[in-house]
């Protein structure tokens, strides 16, 4: 197994994560104004299930499921430091959401 690769995509993780994600629960990701409707509010991706509701696919989902798709090293140390990071936060399995308002 390539480690150094491996250890390559946890380092860009861990720059990632620090220069574009929350640092704590509910905080706003990289960039407020990465929104278009219906699937990213603020940065974050979401479906609307209903008039009052969100429902949030947190990062650590979609680093998940990429994993199985990409075999690739850097990109496996990349996403697997980026589920670990997901998991980190207190609300990692809140997956619905209130609906923002004039979203």
């Amino acid at each position: 197994m390539n480690y150094h690769l491996l250890i390559i995509g946890s380092v860009l993780a861990i720059v990632y994560a620090y220069l574009f994600l929350p640092k704590s629960e509910g905080g706003k990701a990289g960039s407020k104004k990465l929104t278009f409707y219906p699937l990213m509010y603020e940065g974050k991706i979401v479906i609307p299930i209903s008039n009052d509701e969100i429902l949030h696919i947190h990062h650590w989902i979609i680093y998940l499921v990429l994993i199985i798709f990409i075999p690739n090293y850097i990109f496996f140390g990349f996403a697997a430091t980026m589920v670990v990071q997901g998991l980190a936060y207190r609300d990692c399995f809140d997956f619905l959401e209130k609906r923002p308002n004039g979203y």
